[in-house]
């Protein structure tokens, strides 16, 4: 008797989820096949009657029909609280996650959402995740109302999610890992310390590192001679931007650039990396068929390649905050990544060379950036100067047209004076 009790018992908690899940569903179904104008209509009701399950859902299926922007994070936005409220917390935080993840809304809102997915994910002990989140709001948003209660959070989720096997390696290593690389950068390299050459550089890292999250990090800027254009970070804080890129980009633009590149050492990007090629060495290691390593190789990769495209959207989150919290415009770095896109990827590549890219193809990045500036410019219309990408495009192109005219002006007119004094040499030579 008590074994049938039992069974009965594990069968009612199996089925009750589903049976509720079930009933959402079909709510669901019933609010979508109404038109969007009766869906409105709805929704009002439920809210004044209290009806929380019914008007969260109908403005979900509101948001996902929404075409104009504003109305649909309004939407969204109420879909989030009355899911809340209704108890639906996995609902909720599926809306605030894809509000995190897709910056949607205002920076205010954004915060809110990588807050409350922190949050679900701290109590869910899922540290991994609650930590990314979380660092969000401490590291890059600062929204002071929820810092009180994030750090402690998030102080916590980043021990948790480093415990066991090379949990030290993000903080007792990363500093000598990036001496050993800065070390082999500058052998490779001849680093340029030109005070004329260098006081653009001085004048943007100097309100870059007043706004940079990681205080315990001692930050080191400097521009290496090569031909070719690049920036990178190396752990510890040292990052690396190449002349011939720092001699053809504006402030704004620089702005964005490095603010990218102390995004990948806030997130601490390269330890990360570093520690999933240790740990898949040692379990490769146990593996003895040559089929089942070659097979997992290749998984690890694309793998690895997904997590590289990730962090280049979490760095580009950052340039953009960064910068313009510097007092730079956000739009700097979406043009930058505009100008890459015209020099070096003329042609689309196709859907298979994008899977196999380290770095996400860099018109979704432009994208990606883009909307995050524009929530910046709409957040506080008047600090900027211009409202619109377009704008600023328009803008730069014509300022670097002129710069590009003003140089072969000066290149011509070299050419005439060396001919000239060429000419008079020559008649000298004749008398």
């Amino acid at each position: 008797m008590r074994f049938f009790i039992t069974l009965f018992f594990f069968f009612f908690l199996l089925i009750t989820p589903l049976v509720q899940a079930e009933k959402q569903t079909s709510l669901e179904k019933v609010l979508s096949r109404f038109s969007k104008t009766r869906l409105e209509s709805l929704a009002a009701l439920y809210e004044r009657k209290n009806m929380l399950k019914e008007a969260a859902y109908s403005y979900k299926i509101l948001a996902d029909r929404e075409k104009i922007f504003k109305r649909r994070v309004e939407f969204i936005q109420k879909a989030a609280y009355y899911f809340e409220k209704a108890g639906l917390e996995k609902e909720a935080i599926a809306i605030y996650r894809k509000i995190a993840d897709y910056m949607i809304g205002s920076t205010n809102l954004q915060a809110l959402a990588c807050f409350k997915v922190g949050e679900y994910y701290y109590k869910h002990r899922k540290w991994k995740t609650a930590a990314k989140y979380l660092s969000y709001v401490v590291n890059l948003y600062q929204d002071k109302r929820f810092l009180d209660k994030a750090l402690p959070m998030f102080q916590r989720a980043q021990k948790k999610s480093r415990s066991g096997f090379l949990a030290g390696l993000d903080y007792s290593i990363e500093k000598n890992i990036g001496q050993i690389t800065k070390a082999a950068v500058e052998a490779q390299y001849k680093v340029l310390t030109n005070k004329e050459d260098t006081q653009k550089l001085k004048r943007v890292t100097k309100r870059l590192v007043k706004v940079a999250p990681r205080w315990d990090v001692k930050w080191s800027f400097n521009i290496i001679k090569a031909d070719f254009w690049n920036a990178f970070a190396v752990p510890g804080g040292y990052i690396y931007v190449t002349n011939s890129l720092y001699n053809t980009v504006t402030e704004d633009e620089l702005a964005g650039v490095l603010g990218h590149e102390i995004g990948h050492v806030v997130c601490r990007h390269s330890q990360k990396r570093l520690r999933r090629i240790l740990l898949w060495n040692i379990a490769m290691n146990q593996i003895n068929s040559k089929d089942t390593k070659t097979l997992l190789t290749i998984a690890a990769a694309l793998k690895d390649l997904s997590y590289s495209r990730q962090n280049e959207y979490e760095a580009d989150r950052y340039g953009v905050i960064l910068a313009a919290r510097a007092g730079y415009s956000p739009w700097g770095l979406p043009y930058f990544l505009k100008r890459i896109k015209e020099k070096y990827e003329k042609n689309r590549p196709s859907h298979l060379a994008s899977l196999l890219r380290t770095h996400p193809i860099t018109e979704n990045r432009i994208k990606r950036a883009t909307t995050l500036a524009k929530r910046l410019v709409e957040q506080n219309p008047t600090r900027y100067k211009f409202h619109s990408f377009e704008e600023y495009c328009k803008y730069m192109d014509e300022l670097y047209k002129q710069e590009e005219k003003q140089k072969q002006e000066k290149k011509h007119q070299n050419q005439q004076e060396k001919s000239n004094s060429c000419k008079k040499s020559e008649q000298n030579q004749q008398s």
